[in-house]
């Protein structure tokens, strides 16, 4: 994981903006194009093993005290990738300024959004950055294992890579940009110091065509019901024991190569994605008692 990072950064003249604010449902402080500051942001390439190529941009330094919330947006990444690059894995961390990764805690990674527009199927009009926002992402609960701190171990799982063999071409390069939120989840207390740290974003690129293109689905789970007017579209997750389910036909037929499970929370224990309709679910075996209106129901274990 370490080696993907860079060393010898060079100074761009890409835009970067960083707001501060205290949380999830303060994001509307950042609305005011006043509350945004520039931040710098910083290029780098080299070669790493097998001939791969790696390009990355990090933002930054911020300074962090607990408590704090920092979202992070760039305008176009331009010259980062090419159209026509093959990406075969991406990681997106925050990072000491020698490089070293920051776990969860002291810091959240809320979302890390590499955006582009994507073509949406035959006879289907394009698909703006602003709607196909999860083109390569890092989440807080892609994170594994239960150490933290600088130099954590679990800060591993913020790196998405392909399957061997595998990789993304590249279009829309020249539209490519990054939206992020960070937060510092410290305790605030008498005395505690700033943490300082930059945001990374770095791509793999394969050196040649001999792997195969793939492309990406987003499963989106239905509105609430019990918060059909939520501004984020977020539903109740009990601290109990529970099981939410939904159905869906794919668009087209296909061969599932991975799957990631998107929440920014890390109370959720997995998800079973099951190629049959939604009579599959036996309520009574599950212990299940279906109530209307609701998004979740109890169950036995």
């Amino acid at each position: 994981y370490s080696s993907m990072f860079c060393r010898d950064w060079v100074h761009t003249d890409i835009v970067g903006k960083t707001c501060e604010h205290s949380g999830e449902e303060s994001l509307s402080e950042c609305e005011d194009e006043g509350g945004w500051t520039a931040v710098e942001v910083q290029r780098c390439s080299r070669a790493v093993s097998g001939g791969d190529l790696l390009r990355s941009v990090r933002l930054g330094p911020f300074f962090s005290v607990p408590g704090q919330w920092r979202s992070l947006m760039t305008h176009s990444l331009r010259g980062l990738l090419n159209d026509g690059d093959r990406v075969v894995s991406f990681v997106g961390a925050p990072v000491t300024e020698a490089g070293t990764r920051i776990g969860f805690p002291p810091l959240h990674v809320h979302h890390v959004h590499v955006r582009k527009p994507e073509r949406s199927g035959a006879m289907q009009p394009p698909v703006g950055r602003e709607r196909a926002s999860h083109w390569f992402e890092t989440h807080g609960d892609y994170s594994r294992g239960d150490d933290f701190g600088v130099g954590a171990r679990s800060a591993a799982g913020y790196a998405t890579r392909l399957p061997e063999g595998h990789c993304y071409v590249v279009t829309s390069a020249e539209q490519i940009d990054l939206n992020a939120e960070v937060n510092d989840v410290r305790v605030d207390a008498s005395g505690a110091s700033e943490l300082s740290y930059y945001l990374e974003a770095a791509f793999t690129l394969a050196p040649d065509a001999d792997c195969k293109p793939v492309s990406k689905f987003w499963l989106r789970r239905p509105r609430s019901r019990e918060l059909p007017t939520d501004v984020w579209e977020r539903y109740a997750a009990p601290s109990t024991d529970s099981v939410t389910w939904w159905s869906g036909k794919m668009p087209s037929s296909g061969r599932l190569l991975h799957a990631w499970l998107h929440t920014h929370r890390s109370r959720f224990g997995g998800l079973l994605l099951l190629a049959a309709g939604p009579e599959v679910v036996n309520c009574a075996a599950l212990g299940i008692t279906p109530a209307d209106g609701v998004d979740v129901a109890p169950v036995r274990n």
